[in-house]
């Protein structure tokens, strides 16, 4: 898929479903925007349902974007994109955990973080818009909720390995002081370029990492 408009479309989409919303956004404002006309527009896709699951589908799967495939999409392409979604919130999330096994042996603190944020970051785009509009998005965004409440319990358990190995230093509330590490490195990660008051697009991926991991590891890690 080399066709230059459909990632001007994703990335459109993608901010304007995020930002006001996948039912307040119209064809017409993704095609004013990306300079094509609305014939343009359903010669790629066959409508705003699928360019939606278009978009999740690349968040899970990003060598979909220039797959081999015809167009217009239609919906049966996306038949089974839902258990697709789930199986692969699954999987990373199995993934995440697997050191747990081992009483996190030779995985610090500091390289569980940085796996974390690096979670976070790859999926940004389809976990807000999923996060964003829970009637466009189903079962998907039930499960969603699963998931995210299963990655909270999965840092808990680091962190509690860590305290006790002496890594990281003893707090009160183990649980909200992860709420707020995963709230932390979900504003540098996701909500900073696309959903914040003021959008920083001046500040790098790189940067934006670098300067969360550093105030988190600083503040929890045992000296």
């Amino acid at each position: 898929m080399t066709d230059i408009r459909i990632k001007k479309i994703y990335d459109i989409a993608s901010r304007r479903f995020i930002q006001q919303g996948y039912d307040l956004t119209q064809i017409d404002h993704i095609v004013k925007e990306a300079g094509i006309s609305v014939g343009s527009f359903y010669d790629l896709f066959s409508g705003k349902k699928v360019l939606l699951k278009f978009i999740l589908k690349c968040t899970i799967d990003p060598a979909f974007m220039d797959s081999d495939i015809s167009f217009p999409l239609k919906e049966d392409l996306f038949l089974h994109l839902d258990e697709e979604v789930i199986l692969f919130l699954n999987e990373s999330n199995r993934v995440f955990s697997e050191p747990l096994t081992r009483q996190a042996e030779n995985y610090f603190f500091e390289r569980m973080l940085s796996d974390a944020f690096d979670r976070i970051y790859k999926y940004r785009i389809g976990c807000l818009i999923v996060e964003k509009n829970a009637s466009g998005c189903g079962k998907v965004f039930e499960y969603y909720k699963n998931y995210r409440s299963k990655f909270y319990q999965i840092i808990l358990e680091y962190i509690k390995i860590y305290m006790k190995q002496g890594t990281v230093r003893e707090v009160a509330f183990p649980e909200l002081i992860v709420l707020f590490i995963v709230e932390s490195m979900s504003w540098w990660a996701m909500d900073m370029k696309f959903d914040t008051f003021e959008t920083r697009e001046d500040i790098s991926d790189d940067i934006a990492k670098k300067v969360c991991l550093d105030a988190l590891i600083q503040a929890y890690r045992k000296e």
